[in-house]
């Protein structure tokens, strides 16, 4: 569906029609004020959150340093435990001076450093997985995934919960839709600019759906069950190779966003609801229907003038219902998670 949104860059025709800057540009060109004002406070809402999680993750990265240091020098049977409390505040703290900064996303260098960086966390990522996998001689986990009951077992509705979740999971990675009319704005012509950014997604969605397919597959061949929510918390050796890793997750991360008024907010957030998965789910289920899915087909229903009724616009209202319950059932096991984990943990302590 990002495929139709990009059509939407220029209207009413794609080709010689007039710009649209941004996506929200986009949704003003082709739909009401009612549909601005809800795109609107969902890409809001999608960036606050996307913030927390950059929040979370960037402390628990600082946290496996230490902690695969503190095993390696101490020993793999030493108490390592640590609090991750004052590393999301130096985190928030670091990017409320970092917003400050004009206009710092159009600063190339940023992006570059940004780019090498999820390269470098994401091979590692793969490589220690695939060496983990290699030295178990086999693998582990199994299709089903958890099982209900038992011994290690989990309960039925921890089961259906988390396999919500891991649809919003899996949903937050189309949140970039978003994001790719004021990537096609950057796109010279001729050709035109949807003939580009297509082909260009195309090319991009394939080889990191390819790349990231291969990561989840071989991490759960070689944590089984046991699999953690951050693939790179799973291990200590060699120490070297985790803390690059993980330095790399936190350099990515301290540049990621700039949004002056909320810095202070969403690491106050974070505090309160240190959950990785859950945020990342609940996030992926308020922005994948929305922003994903209803606007890009709504828009091409518009633009392209498609005959209420007709086989072409039942088609694209069938995948609008189908991705709107896609995101309340990943919502669904989202909030489950997240309340049957507030159950456990202490505010504003962080552990890993």
């Amino acid at each position: 569906m990002k495929i139709r949104s990009l059509d939407c860059y220029r209207s009413p025709d794609p080709v010689h029609g007039k710009r649209n800057y941004t996506y929200m540009d986009a949704v003003r060109s082709s739909l009401g004020p009612r549909d601005v004002a809800v795109c609107g406070i969902a890409q809001y809402a999608i960036l606050c959150g996307a913030i927390v999680g950059y929040t979370i993750t960037a402390a628990t990265g600082i946290m496996s340093v230490v902690r695969s240091n503190c095993r390696h020098y101490k020993g793999h049977g030493a108490n390592c435990s640590q609090e991750g409390t004052m590393y999301l505040v130096l985190f928030g703290i670091v990017e409320v001076v970092l917003s400050q900064l004009p206009s710092l996303e159009k600063v190339t260098f940023i992006s570059i450093v940004a780019a090498v960086m999820s390269f470098t966390y994401s091979f590692v990522a793969l490589f220690l997985s695939a060496a983990k996998f290699a030295a178990n001689h086999r693998a582990y986990g199994t299709i089903l995934g958890s099982k209900i009951g038992g011994p290690g077992g989990v309960s039925a509705p921890t089961r259906t919960w988390n396999f919500l979740q891991a649809l919003g999971n899996i949903a937050f990675a189309y949140t970039y839709s978003m994001l790719l009319i004021e990537i096609q704005d950057t796109v010279k012509s001729p050709p035109s600019e949807n003939v580009t950014m297509k082909k260009a997604s195309l090319y991009g969605i394939g080889v990191t759906t390819a790349f990231y397919v291969s990561l989840g597959c071989i991490g759960y061949a070689a944590f089984g069950n046991d699999a953690p929510g951050n693939i790179l918390t799973g291990f200590d050796e060699p120490f070297w190779l985790v803390d690059l890793a993980n330095v790399a997750v936190v350099i990515h991360l301290v540049g990621a966003y700039q949004v002056p008024r909320d810095s202070a907010a969403t690491t106050i957030v974070s505090l309160m609801l240190p959950f990785f998965n859950a945020i990342l789910g609940l996030l992926g289920a308020v922005a994948f229907w929305s922003l994903t899915v209803y606007f890009p087909v709504t828009m091409y229903i518009t633009q392209a003038k498609v005959r209420r009724g007709s086989r072409k616009w039942l088609a694209q209202q069938a995948l609008n219902v189908g991705a709107l319950l896609v995101s309340l059932l990943a919502a669904v096991g989202s909030v489950a998670d997240i309340v049957q984990r507030l159950g456990h943990v202490t505010m504003f302590k962080t552990k890993l």
